[in-house]
């Protein structure tokens, strides 16, 4: 791997070359690779050249003419070098007498200069015309590259017969090179002192290189090999890179955001712009390398990559890049965390199954790694085993329990959220599978916060969890829930109500803004949210009443509004929308007035569901139906514990110590470990 890894390395640099650019062609806009005349499908480089001219690397010689199989100069391999990895910023270069500023490659030498990758023939010459040797070339790419020479060191190079003519100034780049598994030289050797061709290192970069990415946008299909991006605002996200992932200088000025990514290679940045390199939600590499010359460049890991990279990853930032201060790579602060994990240790003995509070956060093989480095060889498929057998054996009766007491409440809230079950029987490991979400209102004595998973996101998922409940149920607009029976009273969220406006306002003009349809309808939206805090400490009869007194009054103008407003507005437009969800959804958001136990919005359900909707960003998947209504038990006596002031780990741990004797001798001993039952010592301490 760590081979192809440095050939998919090389090769972004090798493609570069191919970028072969001559005076008439240094403003040439991207062209075809059938636009040249000397273009040969049925030549051995045809696909490599085909892939570096359509991505726009290789130019060509001039307009018409790639000449493939002609010598690469040494001005053409700065500017490819360059105009892939490169800087923006010029070295003086003013001592090489023989590099003309009238000449095209001016610019591109005197920033291949400053990156670091290219030298001159002597101090005072340059000879951007001649040339490039087969030696030189592969000096030039391992320095841009970032190879690490000193591993490469001990590379054997005698079975190539003219070992010995390689130049002693380029032996530490040719082991690398070669020690890489990017050089095989050619027939007779290494032919170190020959001229490389644009073929040939068009189809070096070829074999690297999986991906070219010169458009802005999003991205989201694995990649096999290397990834060169050469522009930025470009987003990343649930994919694996096998390969390198190398930010040219094109991502100078936006962002570049690796979202759910593993990288399986290096991550190389040359470029990254003003506003960084963000690695989100459990994006993760081996190394990461940071050498942009020309400017500051951040490399930031969130909480969930920190966690995934933290103990293993290798960190370098080049000499020349450390000139710009401001310059770094930032890891979120997890010694919390790791503390946590470090007490988990602690805790499996005796056959005791550990559940602490990272332990729902923190991926199964992160601490199998803790427990390893703690001299414990506990691997994660028994860990996961631990967890389905605790959960059907002991935490499921208490589930089952909090189930029946959460369906004898009169108010409810609901709601979904996606997840992906990679074995379930008849469906592809791709389908869309669904976490559900049920809990209590504010006006219960206890709160009870349950998930359970199902295959689809049907109604009849919630009909049946819900049966035994009759009475009011708060919802977002699904209109799944509006298919329930009549017993089940759905109660529309202002919220999303609220949320529609904020969209529409934010695809207008700043100056646009004030007194706006989109604003107005946020502003009806908004004084119904002001009039409930000013209602918050009344009780449920008082602030019926008043809501009938103050609120009904402003839903009677926002419903006659917002159809004067239909009529005149475009269907489509983000108002439109906004309008036409108000309408359709208004008998469901005007609900709440039939009770003053009922709630503005189904807030309460989206915050019980943001810590699965977290946990999910660092394990991605359930492997078996099973294992997901296991995380379903888990994940509902964790919160339901924290809804009522217990401490998770607590509570857990003395359910789980006390649940396989109290089942042999008591019918009921799943009731007696109810959180409501829970002894003193399980509670969080008061600060």
């Amino acid at each position: 791997m760590k081979k192809k890894r440095i050939l998919a390395l090389f090769l972004a640099a090798v493609s570069c070359l191919s970028l072969a650019v001559s005076a008439s062609a240094a403003g040439t806009t991207t062209r075809k690779a059938t636009d040249f005349k000397d273009y040969d499908r049925s030549a051995w480089y045809a696909e490599a050249v085909r892939a570096a001219v359509d991505n726009g690397l290789l130019y060509g010689k001039s307009s018409s003419i790639i000449d493939p199989n002609g010598d690469m100069t040494r001005a053409e391999m700065a500017a490819i070098i360059n105009r892939s990895f490169g800087c923006y910023v010029k070295a003086d270069i003013s001592k090489y007498t023989d590099v003309s500023k009238s000449k095209w490659y001016y610019d591109d030498v005197a920033m291949a200069v400053q990156m670091g990758t290219y030298n001159g023939r002597s101090n005072s010459s340059m000879a951007p015309d001649a040339p490039i040797t087969r030696q030189e070339a592969m000096t030039v790419v391992a320095r841009a590259l970032e190879l690490d020479y000193d591993a490469y060191a001990k590379t054997d190079l005698s079975k190539f017969a003219d070992e010995k003519n390689i130049s002693s100034w380029a032996l530490p780049y040719v082991r690398a090179m070669v020690g890489a598994d990017y050089i095989h030289g050619r027939t007779k050797g290494l032919e170190p002192l020959d001229n490389i061709t644009r073929a040939e290192f068009a189809q070096i970069f070829h074999n690297i290189i999986g991906t070219y990415i010169v458009s802005k946008g999003t991205y989201d299909k694995d990649i096999k090999g290397s990834v060169l991006i050469r522009t930025d605002e470009v987003t990343l996200q649930n994919m694996t890179v096998d390969g390198d992932l190398i930010i040219g200088c094109g991502a100078a000025d936006g962002k570049i955001v690796l979202d759910n990514v593993t990288v399986k290679g290096r991550l190389l940045v040359w470029g990254g712009g003003i506003k960084a390199v963000y690695c989100n939600n459990g994006t993760q590499m081996p190394e990461v390398v940071v050498a942009r010359v020309d400017d500051a460049v951040k490399v930031i890991y969130d909480r969930d990559s920190t966690l995934a990279v933290i103990d293993t990853i290798k960190v370098r930032i080049t000499e020349r890049a450390k000139q710009h201060k401001e310059t770094e790579v930032i890891f979120y602060d997890v010694s919390g965390l790791r503390e946590a994990q470090k007490q988990l240790n602690a805790i499996v003995a005796d056959n005791q199954i550990a559940l602490t509070a990272p332990a729902h956060l923190l991926l199964m093989y992160r601490l199998e790694q803790e427990f390893n480095r703690q001299g414990l060889k506990l691997s994660r498929q028994t860990m996961a085993n631990w967890l389905l057998k605790a959960s059907e054996k002991w935490l499921q009766s208490v589930y089952d329990l909090l189930h029946e007491q959460l369906c004898r409440e009169p108010v409810l809230h609901a709601d979904e959220t996606t997840l992906q079950v990679l074995k379930e029987p008849g469906r592809s490991s791709t389908s869309k599978s669904y976490m559900w979400l049920y809990r209590t209102s504010g006006c219960a004595k206890q709160a009870v916060v349950l998930y359970e998973y199902q295959p689809t996101r049907k109604a009849e998922h919630a009909e049946h969890f819900l049966k035994g409940f009759s009475g009011w149920l708060h919802a977002d607009g699904y209109q799944g829930y509006h298919k329930l029976p009549g017993n089940i009273r759905v109660v529309g969220c202002w919220a999303h109500a609220r949320r529609k406006f904020d969209e529409a306002l934010g695809t207008l003009p700043q100056e646009k803004r004030k007194d706006s349809p989109a604003a107005m309808g946020e502003c009806y939206c908004s004084q119904l949210f002001k009039l409930e805090q000013e209602f918050a400490e009344l009780t449920p009869e008082e602030r019926y009443e008043k809501r009938l007194e103050q609120e009904k009054p402003v839903l009677d103008a926002l419903l006659s509004w917002a159809n004067e407003m239909q009529a005149k507005t475009a269907p489509k437009s983000a108002l439109g929308k906004a309008i036409y969800y108000l309408l359709e959804q208004w008998s469901y958001l005007t609900r709440y007035l039939e009770d003053g136990r009922l709630e503005l919005s189904n807030n309460r359900a989206e915050r019980s569901i943001k810590p699965f909707v977290m946990g999910r960003k660092n394990w991605l998947f359930a492997n078996t139906p099973g294992g997901a209504q296991a995380s379903a038990v888990i994940y509902s006596l964790i919160e339901t514990a924290k809804e009522n002031g217990l401490d998770p780990y607590r509570y857990l741990l003395w359910v789980l110590q006390n649940a396989p004797q109290l089942s042999e001798t008591d019918e009921t001993w799943a009731e007696k470990l109810l959180p409501a039952r829970a002894p003193k010592e399980c509670y969080m301490p008061h600060k």
